[in-house]
């Protein structure tokens, strides 16, 4: 290797040679996943559905990229197909599946008796969600994320489940569940409440961002179990290890940091038209005890 360019290049030609290798029961369940929502929106109605089905459909491939592709096989073996697959499993599939309303699709797909019954349910669970829609819910939410995080890529934990498919497993549910929840209180606040949506993904990229400078400038192995030539991957532990580090931050705290970013803008444009609103009430002469505000409900989506 000659420098960085050389290794990320290696790395994609690798991706390349291997991309043929796939596991057919977890792409039976993804085919059974894609046929459930593909249902709903048949049933269901609106403009959107296109877009959301898109927004689905993407969602879907990068999931069964990261866990049923030779992705997941080779990250037992190298520490950078590992952290793609990480990256992709809190920082891509989340917003895109959550773009689809998932909520929507499993009520559009229940036939409507069924969903008279469980309307108990739905309505039991809208409490919960406004307290973790919350300014402190959220960034409560993104702490635990954060926690989860840096647990599962200790060297010790992170090693231990590389020889033990159960603790793999329960290392991936955490992840992805709780960079779901992150994303889930993120994307359904009120614009004009996102102040805490900001706050929280922009923990969840810093903390990410700080792993990833702390995995590139270890200098011991994070996983000694790592051994990127077994898969005719041509770089070594240490190079493998850097390349994992720089997937973390150039993929997965840009995208936190662009999702923050957005929040913030949104948060903003909520904010000022608030404020236009009650200046106008004010010039109006009906004083600022009017009892609703439409901003509040500025670009607030069901997508739970």
């Amino acid at each position: 290797m000659t420098g960085a360019a050389g290794v990320e290049n290696e790395f994609l030609l690798w991706c390349v040679r291997t991309s043929h290798q796939w596991d057919p029961l977890g792409l039976a369940v993804a085919g059974a996943m894609a046929t459930i929502f593909g249902v709903a929106l048949w049933r269901g109605r609106g403009a959107k559905r296109v877009a959301r089905a898109t927004s689905f459909g993407a969602g879907l491939g990068v999931l069964v990229l990261a866990l049923w592709s030779p992705l997941h096989d080779h990250g037992h073996w190298s520490f950078a197909a590992h952290m793609a697959q990480h990256v992709i499993l809190i920082a891509i599939v989340p917003p895109l599946i959550l773009l689809a309303r998932p909520g929507l699709a499993v009520r559009e797909a229940l036939p409507r008796s069924w969903v008279r019954g469980v309307a108990p349910v739905f309505a039991a669970g809208a409490s919960a969600r406004r307290r973790a829609l919350s300014g402190p819910g959220r960034v409560c939410i993104a702490l635990a994320h954060v926690a989860v995080l840096w647990i599962v890529h200790a060297p010790v934990v992170y090693e231990a489940a590389l020889f033990d498919p159960t603790l793999h497993f329960i290392e991936h549910l955490a992840l992805i569940g709780s960079a779901y929840a992150v994303w889930w209180a993120a994307m359904t606040a009120p614009a004009v409440r996102a102040g805490g949506s900001v706050l929280g993904l922009a923990l969840s990229g810093a903390a990410g961002a700080v792993l990833a400078t702390l995995i590139i400038v270890s200098p011991t192995e994070w996983a000694a179990a790592h051994n990127p030539a077994a898969v005719g991957l041509p770089l070594t532990p240490a190079e493998d290890q850097q390349l994992g580090g720089g997937i973390m931050v150039l993929v997965g705290s840009v995208v936190w940091t662009l999702a923050a970013a957005t929040c913030f803008v949104r948060w903003l444009r909520a904010v000022e038209q608030r404020q236009a609103v009650r200046e106008q009430r004010v010039r109006a002469g009906t004083g600022a005890g009017a009892s609703a505000d439409p901003a509040v409900g500025l670009a607030h989506r069901d997508v739970t």
